[in-house]
């Protein structure tokens, strides 16, 4: 009944639009929802997974920025009608120009020759920092750490994650950085298997809709005062019907007192205590 329940939470989150929709319509809705869900939870693995599989940014800073960005909800979004998606947003996490930036505010230099730029990298800063290695000349003893360098870019990067361009395509075809790695091709292994997850999503959550109005059914055959509107999905938050709807206490001639439900501030008809009041979601107690 898990999805089920989240129907019942889509219903105080989304109020009457939500309560108003036919079963199909709210089907599509936590279809889409659970999908979403489902997404983004195998490409936060991924992205993991390609980390462990990349020497290189087996460094906790960079993985946690990578991860919290890709965790943003500005990656995901499917369609109310499932047709159109929109997995992983490159603007959001940062695109070839971003790194660029980053890479020169670490400590790079546009003016300075690739060929150098590479070697100082390797000789002065990476493998001494990350392999324990020692720098073969002089000159590179003075040189930032890599955590220096990695810091300065992820400032420079703000909540962005560029490198997701390394760890999905590699550098071995580009140019001659160090250490050399191949792609991952997380991303697009994840957008592989998109159409699978949103049919699998729909699947579940129509079986669970339909056992959810049979167990409904079955119920209220068995116990016809029993309240059942509530596990369709049919009541609205509590605070908004209250709103609209109330009970006033009228007088007869004869001095016997009842009561009159009001919709949105008019008389509607006469309800007793006890009875299930649908519109306002429970059952009328005065």
């Amino acid at each position: 009944m898990q999805r089920l329940k989240k129907i019942l939470e889509n219903s105080f989150k989304f109020g009457d639009q939500f309560s108003n929709m036919d079963i199909a319509g709210r089907t599509m809705l936590n279809a889409r929802m659970l999908a979403e869900d489902s997404i983004r939870e195998l490409l936060l693995n991924s992205a993991d997974a390609a980390i462990e599989a990349t020497p290189e940014f087996q460094y906790a800073p960079l993985r946690d920025r990578l991860i919290e960005n890709l965790s943003h909800w500005e990656h995901y979004h499917i369609s109310s009608n499932l047709s159109s998606v929109k997995i992983f947003d490159e603007a959001h996490a940062g695109t070839a120009s971003d790194l660029t930036a980053g890479q020169l505010a670490g400590g790079g230099s546009r003016t300075a020759p690739q060929k150098l730029r590479l070697f100082c990298w390797k000789f002065g800063i990476y493998i001494p920092s990350r392999e324990g290695g020692t720098a073969p000349f002089k000159q590179f003893k003075d040189y930032p750490s890599y955590q220096e360098v990695i810091n300065k870019r992820l400032a420079a990067w703000g909540d962005k994650a560029p490198y997701w361009y390394f760890l999905e395509w590699g550098n071995a075809g580009g140019s001659p950085a160090y250490p050399s790695f191949a792609g991952t091709g997380f991303i697009a292994r994840v957008l592989g298997q998109v159409p699978g997850i949103i049919s699998n999503a729909l699947d579940d959550t129509v079986a669970e809709m339909q056992y959810g109005l049979d167990e409904a059914i079955r119920e209220f055959l068995s116990n016809p005062e029993q309240e059942t509107r509530a596990e369709l999905g049919y009541i609205p938050v509590a605070t908004v019907a209250e709103t609209k709807y109330g009970v006033s206490v009228r007088t007869k001639k004869s001095g016997e007192l009842y009561y009159m439900l009001r919709i949105n501030g008019r008389f509607a008809r006469a309800v007793s205590p006890g009875e299930i009041v649908p519109e306002m979601g429970r059952r009328f107690t005065p």
